[in-house]
């Protein structure tokens, strides 16, 4: 049964639907649509693109993200950063966390080389995305604006776009801090092709090599085709990571007024995980200095093998000079089966003996997942008293179905010994099922929403106004305990997002907006009734100016995020939980791109946040502290020149310096200023050098992480990498 709209709500949905019933007979016929100019109707398809062609090198003007139609930065009401291909090659980025450090408000919780590891180790304004998976709640990631989850190699990323605050008007499930979607990488017309061999510290190699062109003579085909290797190894003892990836991408221009556009990433992964955890001392009142850097608890028996798979099918047509509609689909499947070897941190000493052993635990884990999403949207483009107006109406369905099937041995491992280990974890295969942990989830979301942009007084002012409307069916059954199975409906969630952004001069914009957005959780309480969704609701506020020439850029944002019904431990039942936490987060972020010359860009940004929690009725003395990885302070520096002419013409140098400050550790024990995870800076550095070679462009690189070699901790939970140096040598032909 439907929950019935609020009034507030109610109207603001008739608001935004209202456009579309006034003005659908405005747009002209088929017949004079037939006449329009081929060039209006590439405009009309490009609605739902963004092209790297438009980037500025690391500046872009233009994003889909939050409106999901092509929209200038200057003109939005919501904060948006966007890293771009070229950023990316500049710094040496691996993947989309690494990607991500220069950008404001994000910190990073990754654990060097761990199994969980994915592209959402990050926190945006203090706040986790989740783990994306159906049994974890909604996740942050996002490829061409379908929700996905786990990993996306970065061979096929053409540009990332961070949404700031609660987003879920862009998309469903989105955490209160913001989301990442990537956009992928596009066919070109021109014939062109790279390979590129780069070789690094710890034994890490790989090979990408991409080719794309038309198809066709008409040029109405167009392909883009990537291969990837990778050979890594790592610091820590034991841990490797192979992978190999295959993406294509097809454009179709089926009539001037279609496209139509196929994309796939194939990816298969072997991994010997690594863990090094933060290592307390048994006391829980400081961490231990004295283990080495490189001890790798899992072990060599260790393994997180995985067979991933997404596709992405869209259509665009213009049906007339008016209105455009967009339909498409998403598949991602993933065959994962992992052993794995955890346990606690603390440290035990033997008071006789001093042996020093660690407390390990194994979990063998098959979990297959396979989620589909379609979406259709509508958008309309009209012209009356004065005012310019998009509106964007849509509909979407997901549904995620997986399957776990987790076994532990008992009894669980014996204690390793810290400096002389035994790594032994026996046959997985032998191990019993964990109860609790045989079963399988499903969810599935109907979603319906509208969008408004208004642009007045010759576009100077633009007003933005949407709803949405989410309704989420989730279910799970335990194949061990039936009687823990569940099903239902979760409660619906109707949110809404709206904002204006007031170019006071040409280039000078101040914003102000709100939003909401929710996560589904497929989990229950005690008594079997399904988890309400994560709610989060946030205000942003601010000023954007981008000089005349597109040389500075700068943004600065003010804001405060609530996020509400989190988990928290039962303290009536052990083993289960009860949504009763909350927490808040507020704060300034600062932005900045320079370009004062062609040859020199510049990117920096500044982040004060204080993240607290504001509800925990489990340990009222939580309430006020900071949460967990999200440090108050943190800022960043990349500096990057190349020399066009003289002697050294083709040479290229980069320095960057990231700065993240003190942050609190575990969140399960006290705030004790010997478990913080002490502020760091880390130093990065690049060289490069373009020329011919074979009357072919050649690009020799080297990118160098952690330039002191400073220790630090990149969360409570696990240390950050050591100094390491990649070459890169990239031909292109």
């Amino acid at each position: 049964m439907n929950t019935p709209l609020r009034p507030r709500r109610a109207a603001a949905w008739s608001a935004c639907l209202l456009p579309f019933l006034a003005h659908a007979q405005s747009a002209p016929s088929a017949a004079s649509a037939t006449t329009s100019s081929s060039s209006q109707e590439i405009i009309k398809l490009d609605e739902f693109t963004v092209s790297a062609s438009t980037d500025d090198g690391y500046k872009a003007t233009n994003v889909l993200s939050c409106t999901r139609f092509n929209t200038a930065l200057l003109d939005l009401p919501k904060p948006i950063d966007v890293v771009t291909r070229e950023f990316m090659n500049d710094i040496g980025a691996r993947d989309i966390t690494e990607a991500l450090q220069y950008t404001p408000g994000i910190a990073v919780t990754r654990e060097t080389d761990h199994a969980g590891k994915t592209d959402s180790d990050v926190l945006v304004r203090g706040f986790a995305g989740g783990g994306g998976g159906v049994s974890s709640g909604g996740g942050n990631q996002y490829i061409n604006g379908y929700r996905t989850f786990g990993n996306f190699d970065s061979l096929s990323i053409e540009r990332i776009e961070v949404l700031k605050g609660p987003s879920s008007l862009f998309s469903w499930a989105i955490g209160a801090g913001g989301a990442i979607n990537t956009v992928v990488r596009q066919p070109t017309e021109r014939r062109k092709g790279s390979l590129m061999l780069s070789a690094g510290s710890f034994d890490k190699y790989r090979l990408e090599l991409e080719h794309s062109g038309p198809l066709t003579s008409d040029r109405k085909l167009l392909y883009w085709v990537g291969v990837g290797v990778q050979d890594y190894g790592s610091h820590m003892d034991f841990a490797n990571y192979r992978r190999v990836v295959i993406s294509p991408t097809l454009l179709w221009k089926a009539t001037p007024r279609t496209n139509v556009t196929l994309f796939a990433q194939a990816m298969h992964n072997e991994q010997v995980p690594a863990s090094h955890p933060v290592f307390m001392q048994p006391d829980l009142q400081a961490y231990l200095t004295d283990v080495p850097r490189s001890f790798n608890r899992m072990g060599p028996e260790a393994f997180n093998d995985s067979e991933q798979l997404h596709v992405i099918a869209d259509v665009v047509h213009a049906i007339n000079d008016n209105w455009t509609v967009k339909f498409g689909g998403i598949y991602r499947g993933i065959e994962g089966w992992r052993n794995l070897v955890t346990g606690g941190t603390t440290v035990t000493i033997n008071a006789t003996t001093r042996v020093r052993t660690l407390p390990r635990s194994a979990a063998a884990i098959y979990q297959p997942e396979h989620g589909f999403a379609t979406q259709g949207y509508l958008l309309g483009r009209m012209h009356y008293a004065g005012l310019v107006h998009k509106a964007i109406a849509g509909y979407e369905y997901f549904s995620q179905a997986s399957q776990e099937d987790v076994r532990q041995p008992r009894p669980n491992l014996t204690a390793i010994n810290v400096d002389n280990p035994n790594f032994a974890v026996g046959d997985p295969l032998s191990y019993p099922r964990l109860a609790g942990r045989y079963g399988k989830s499903r969810l599935i979301s109907r979603s319906y929403s509208a969008n408004n942009l208004w642009q007045a007084f010759q576009q100077r002012l633009t007003m933005q106004l949407g709803v949405r409307r989410d309704e989420t069916y989730q279910a799970r059954d335990d194949f061990q305990t039936p009687s823990a199975s569940f099903s239902g409906k979760a409660k619906p969630a109707d949110l809404i997002s709206g904002g204006a952004a007031w170019r006071v001069l040409p280039r000078v914009a101040l914003f102000v907006s709100y939003s909401e957005s929710y996560e589904p959780l497929v989990k229950s309480d005690y008594f079997g009734r399904p988890f309400d969704p994560r709610e989060g609701i946030g205000m942003d506020y601010g000023l954007r100016w981008d000089e005349a020439t597109g040389r500075i850029s700068a943004t600065v944002t003010g804001f405060t995020v609530v996020n509400s019904n989190l988990e928290q431990a039962d303290p009536d039942h052990a083993g289960f939980q009860v949504q009763t936490g909350e927490n808040k987060s507020q704060g300034v972020e600062f932005s900045l791109f320079a370009r004062p010359v062609k040859a020199w860009q510049v990117v920096g940004s500044y982040t004060y946040n204080e993240t607290r929690v504001v509800k925990d009725p489990r340990v009222p003395a939580n309430v006020g502290l900071p949460t967990a990885n999200a440090p108050r302070d943190s800022w960043n520096l990349w500096n990057r020149y190349r020399f066009e002419s003289g002697p050294v013409k083709g040479l290229g140098l980069g320095v960057g310096v990231v700065f993240v400050g003190q942050r609190r550790g575990n969140p399960n024990l006290a705030n004790n200023p010997g478990i913080r995870s002490p502020a760091y800076h880390r130093w990065q550095a690049s060289a490069s050098y373009a020329a011919r070679l074979f009357e072919r462009k050649t690009t020799f690189s080297l990118n160098v992480n952690n330039v002191f070699d400073t220790f630090y901790r990149q969360s409570y939970a696990g240390l950050g990498e050591p100094r390491s140096v990649t070459g890169r040598v990239t031909f292109e032909f």
